[in-house]
């Protein structure tokens, strides 16, 4: 992956790294002419609602087009419906962005510079080909909304319950048996979406939570006992 400063390069007139072992696409720091990539970028945002709204979902992108580090003032950014591996290091440099739409890639991380687009509310990551959720995300404060459905997620982290400002979580269809003690601590939450997972019982955490408004387990075939702090809820 290509360093994020290597698209915070305005002034310079000639670079040349030749016979290195790059693994990131260099088109996408340096725009010099008008490839098709970049045209059907930029008839994309023709029909967008605005500039702050960029919607290139269902394109047929096999990587994040570059040219959108120029536009660092985007709120939603919906790339979902493509066939991207990877989210380069530029996404950092994002600040602006509260709604970011994933879904529907081939992800199987993020880069840890997504931790300083500290404004994002919303952030759907699912049907990807993730193991397990992104240690940057811890970094998301003021996170309410996360989508982490139809991955191959094992578990949820014990850090999860520093997003204090979460209030929606779906992890439907994953591999989750259990919840770790610490998810009582989020106390914002109001609706949790853990159907089709590998649940043995219902996640006593969930029932302490004061707030809780939603919780749907259904098509967990393994669940056959609910626990009595169910009278809780």
């Amino acid at each position: 992956m290509l360093p994020v400063e290597m698209y915070q390069m305005t002034k310079l007139d000639n670079l040349n790294l030749q016979d290195n072992e790059f693994v990131g696409n260099m088109e996408e720091v340096v725009d010099t002419k008008p490839t098709p990539e970049i045209l059907k970028f930029l008839e994309a945002l023709s029909v967008s609602k605005s500039s702050a709204a960029i919607e290139l979902n269902g394109r047929g992108y096999s990587t994040v087009p570059g040219i959108l580090r120029k536009y660092d003032e985007v709120v939603l950014l919906d790339l979902s419906k493509n066939g991207i591996y990877e989210v380069p290091s530029m996404i950092g440099l994002m600040l602006s962005l509260t709604n970011l739409n994933l879904r529907s890639n081939k992800l199987s991380t993020l880069p840890g510079e997504l931790q300083a687009v500290d404004k994002l509310k919303e952030l759907d990551l699912g049907q990807n080909r993730m193991k397990e959720v992104p240690p940057c995300i811890q970094a998301l404060q003021d996170l309410k909304k996360f989508w982490m459905d139809r991955n191959a997620v094992r578990r949820l982290p014990v850090w999860m319950s520093a997003l204090v400002s979460l209030f929606y979580l779906n992890v439907d269809s994953n591999k989750i048996k259990e919840l770790e003690p610490t998810f009582q601590e989020m106390e914002q939450l109001r609706q949790v979406h853990m159907r089709s997972n590998r649940l043995i019982q219902m996640p006593e955490v969930l029932c302490v939570i004061p707030g809780m408004q939603e919780l749907y387990l259904s098509e967990s075939k393994n669940i056959f006992l609910l626990p009595g702090m169910i009278q809780k809820m």
